[in-house]
């Protein structure tokens, strides 16, 4: 099985969850292979396509990959598919096909709703034809090394105060226990600024959160959240029909 903890997946929150933990030993056999200390590059993904809306449906890891196919850096994957840019219908599709790789009827999206992991979304876009494999990590200099080659996934704990990003797009996630903790989400992260020691993230959330759906946090935030069963998912290749 690759979920080992699942995070509740609350329907009473501002915006909807879903992401569980999915650390299983199949993910030991494709770890990001950071080869050499990481250089303190800035870099930016851009992404220029709207900004997809899970609404109530706990979606996030679908969404995260469907938002990862949509930055420009997947722009050449999407033409050489015909595609202009992956729709919510889509996000639902990762989504679906990942519930089904636990092989639990009870887990199956449709009809039920009941969140997934990162590592089977990634199986799933694989599945689909959309990427050539993937490879995974938990240490946050390797995030760092990933990031500034490409955009990747996220996966990690989310706390109430994360819900409500400050005047300039910044969360901070507040103490990490059982009184803040309410689920689990999985995002998109396409910036790292080494000036001012923020990443930035996208959301599957619609463009009213944080800044046009995009939030920020702090280094020592988000290393912080890794470190409490977080992880990465780096999407490779694509395949091509």
């Amino acid at each position: 099985m690759a979920i080992v903890h699942r995070l509740p997946v609350p329907t009473d929150t501002p915006y909807r969850l879903g992401r569980h933990v999915g650390h299983d030993v199949r993910a030991a056999h494709f770890p990001f292979a950071q080869s050499r200390p990481v250089a303190e590059v800035t870099t930016t993904w851009s992404y220029t396509v709207p900004v997809l809306n899970q609404w109530q449906t706990s979606s996030c890891t679908g969404n995260a990959m469907a938002g990862f196919l949509n930055t420009d850096y997947c722009a050449p994957t999407r033409r050489a598919k015909n595609v202009s840019w992956l729709t919510e219908k889509d996000a639902l599709q990762f989504y679906s096909v990942a519930t089904h790789e636990e092989n639990d009827p009870s887990d199956y999206y449709p009809p039920n709703d009941n969140g997934s992991c990162g590592l089977d979304v990634a199986r799933a876009a694989q599945s689909l034809g959309w990427i050539d494999g993937y490879s995974h990590c938990t240490e946050f200099d390797a995030f760092r090394a990933a990031l500034q080659s490409q955009p990747v996934l996220v996966g990690t704990v989310w706390t109430n105060a994360m819900f409500s990003p400050d005047s300039t797009g910044q969360v901070s996630p507040g103490p990490l226990d059982d009184s803040t903790i309410v689920g689990g989400h999985e995002y998109l992260a396409l910036e790292i600024h080494y000036d001012t020691r923020l990443l930035w993230f996208l959301t599957s959330w619609g463009p009213d959160f944080g800044k046009g759906g995009k939030f920020a946090m702090s280094f020592d935030d988000f290393a912080g959240l890794l470190a409490v069963q977080g992880d990465v998912v780096v999407p490779h290749g694509v395949a091509l029909p």
